[in-house]
C-alpha cells in the first residue's frame, strides 16, 4: 500500500495519538458489551421472577410467580413440608433463564438444572447460580468502567502531552513509553485494571466470549497495521510486550471455563458440589486464590517492581560509577556490575567481535548521558528519575541517548520559560 496515499486518507485524530485512540475505542465497545449483557441479565431475572403463570399447583393458591412464592414462604404462609417441597420445586421449574443459563455453561445439557433430594436445597443452589451469574457480570462491567475512566484520563493526558511534544518539536524515534512520568505511572495502573477486568470476565461464559471478541478485534487491527505500515505492536500490549500476561489470561480462561463445565456435570449427575470440596481444601475459595495470585503477580512484576526500579535508579548509577571509576573497563569482569548495565551495553557484551575499547566508549557515553540528565532535569525530581530510569534501564542503541539528551534540552527550556512567565 502506498504510504503517502494511506496518510492522505488517515483520520486527523491519528496524528494526535492514534494508538491510544483506537485502543480506547476498542475498550469502549468492550465495556458497552459488558454493560449491555449485565442489564440483560438483570432484566431477564426480574422478568422471569415476576412472570405470572396460569397453571399453579393447588398448594400454592394465590402464588402465580416466583416472587409470589418467595413472599409467601418468607411470611410463613406456606409451612407444611409437602407444600414447601411443591413450592421449591415449582420455583425451579419456573426459573427458566436462557441467557443466564448460557453464561453458566448450563446450555450444554438440558438436564443440568439441579434437582437434589431436598427441593429446598435444590432451589437454594439454583437461585445462587442465578445470582452468581449476573453478579460476576456486574462486577466485570464495573471494573471495566473504572478501567475506561482511567483510559479516558490517560488519553486526554497523552493528547495534551502530544501537543506539547509537537510544540517543542521533540524527537520520538525510539520508544520511551512516555516522556511524562505521571502518564507512565498511571498507565501501569491502567494496564493492571484492564487485566483484572479480563480475569473477572473469565468467570462468566458470555463475558469470556466478549473478551475473545475484543482480542480478535485487537489482533486483526494489529495485523492490518503491520501489513499497511510495516509496524508491530500497535494496538494491544497483550498481543505484544506482555506475552506472559496474555498466556496467564488464556490459562485462567481455559481453567475457569473447564471448571464451570465439570462443576455442572458433577452436581447434576452425581450430586457432588466441587465448590464445597474446594472450599474445604482451600478455605478462601479457588476463585479468590486465582485472582489473588494474579493480582499479586501483576503488582509485583508490573507496578511495584518498576516503581522500585525508578526510585532506586540513582543508587544503581552510584554502583555503576563506583565499579567503573575504580576498575575501568575491567569492571565488566564482575557479574554484579554487568547485571545492572542497560541493554545497550549488555547486549554488546555477547558480541564476540566487539572490543573492550568499544565497550569502554559505550560506558563513557552512558556516564556522559547520565550527567547530562542530572544537569538538565533539575526542575522535577520524579521526571529526572524517570529519565534516568529510561537511560539506565531501557536504552537499546547509542542513538537513543542522543535523542533523549536533545529532548531534555527542549523540555528544560520549556519548563524554564513556563516558570519565568508563571
Amino acid at each position: 500500500m502506498n504510504k503517502s496515499l494511506l496518510n492522505k486518507f488517515k483520520p486527523k485524530f491519528i496524528s494526535i495519538d492514534w494508538k491510544t485512540i483506537v485502543n480506547l475505542v476498542f475498550w469502549i465497545l468492550f465495556t458497552l458489551a459488558l454493560i449491555a449483557f449485565t442489564l440483560m441479565f438483570i432484566i431477564e431475572r426480574n422478568t422471569v421472577y415476576a412472570q405470572k403463570h396460569e397453571l399453579v399447583p393447588a398448594a400454592l393458591a394465590g402464588c402465580q410467580s416466583i416472587n409470589d412464592i418467595k413472599t409467601a414462604i418468607s411470611k410463613g404462609n406456606i409451612t407444611s413440608g409437602s407444600d414447601l417441597a411443591i413450592a421449591y420445586t415449582t420455583m425451579q421449574t419456573w426459573a427458566v433463564l436462557p441467557l443466564i443459563d448460557f453464561s453458566l455453561m448450563l446450555f450444554l445439557n438440558k438436564n443440568f438444572s439441579i434437582a437434589p433430594a431436598n427441593p429446598a436445597d435444590g432451589w437454594s443452589i439454583r437461585s445462587n447460580q442465578i445470582d452468581v451469574a449476573y453478579s460476576y457480570m456486574f462486577i466485570t462491567a464495573l471494573i471495566a468502567i473504572i478501567a475506561l475512566i482511567i483510559q479516558l484520563y490517560v488519553a486526554i493526558r497523552m493528547i495534551r502531552q502530544n501537543a506539547i511534544d509537537k510544540k517543542l518539536n521533540l524527537s520520538l524515534t525510539f520508544p520511551t513509553s512516555s516522556l511524562n512520568y505521571r502518564i507512565f505511572h498511571i498507565k501501569m495502573y491502567m494496564d493492571f485494571i484492564v487485566n483484572l477486568t479480563i480475569v473477572f470476565a473469565f468467570f462468566n461464559f458470555i463475558s469470556t466470549l466478549i473478551v475473545v471478541g475484543y482480542w480478535l478485534l485487537s489482533w486483526l487491527m494489529n495485523l492490518i497495521v503491520k501489513k499497511a505500515l510495516k509496524k508491530d505492536h500497535i494496538i494491544n500490549d497483550t498481543w505484544s510486550s506482555n506475552k506472559s500476561d496474555f498466556l496467564y489470561l488464556i490459562f485462567v480462561m481455559i481453567f475457569q471455563t473447564t471448571y464451570t463445565i465439570l462443576k455442572s456435570v458433577f452436581i447434576s449427575k452425581w450430586g457432588v458440589n466441587l465448590d464445597l470440596i474446594f472450599q474445604i481444601i482451600l478455605p478462601i475459595g479457588t476463585i479468590t486464590i486465582i485472582i489473588g495470585l494474579f493480582i499479586k503477580n501483576m503488582l509485583s512484576s508490573k507496578v511495584n517492581s518498576i516503581n522500585k526500579a525508578i526510585k532506586s535508579v540513582e543508587g544503581n548509577i552510584k554502583t555503576f560509577r563506583t565499579f567503573y571509576y575504580v576498575n575501568g573497563i575491567d569492571a565488566i569482569n564482575d557479574f554484579n556490575f554487568v547485571e545492572i548495565l542497560p541493554p545497550m551495553i549488555k547486549n554488546r557484551l555477547t558480541d564476540t567481535k566487539v572490543s573492550k575499547t568499544q565497550i569502554n566508549e559505550l560506558m563513557q557515553r552512558l556516564d556522559t548521558s547520565i550527567k547530562f540528565i542530572e544537569q538538565h532535569y533539575s526542575f522535577d525530581q520524579k521526571e529526572k528519575q524517570f529519565a534516568l530510569y529510561t537511560i539506565f534501564t531501557n536504552t537499546i542503541k547509542e542513538e537513543q541517548l542522543k535523542e533523549i539528551e536533545n529532548n531534555a534540552l527542549k523540555i528544560e527550556t520549556y519548563h524554564t520559560s513556563k516558570h519565568r512567565h508563571g
